[in-house]
């Protein structure tokens, strides 16, 4: 499983029609791509903006950069602009490991 973590800002004023474009377009989207296993996003209230996360989660690499081709830049709903505070999304991929065999090797030092 690969996840992808994607995170945005937005001002207090536009945080409720973001989160509104984050589950009823952008979760939806993620979810509905083949290859994945899930997706949700997170919210962080804060005294002058909000942050969001979206994670997706991805049976392997090549779905997750075929969807990174086909469907990276989310547009958001016609005639809305969320005045992000931070330029653009900023996207993590994560590469998974087998942790078993993770702690084999930190007992062994």
């Amino acid at each position: 499983m690969w996840v992808r973590q994607s995170h945005s800002k937005t001002t207090k004023a536009n945080s409720e029609a973001y989160l509104t474009f984050l589950q009823t377009v952008a979760v939806p989207r993620h979810k509905a791509a083949t290859g994945n296993l899930n997706a949700h996003a997170l919210r962080t209230v804060g005294i002058l903006a909000d942050d969001f996360c979206l994670f997706s989660y991805w049976r392997s690499l090549e779905t997750l950069q075929v969807f990174e081709r086909d469907d990276a830049r989310l547009t958001e709903p016609q005639g809305t602009v969320f005045h992000q505070l931070e330029a653009g999304r900023d996207v993590l991929i994560y590469q998974p490991f087998d942790i078993d065999d993770y702690q084999v090797h930190r007992k062994e030092k």
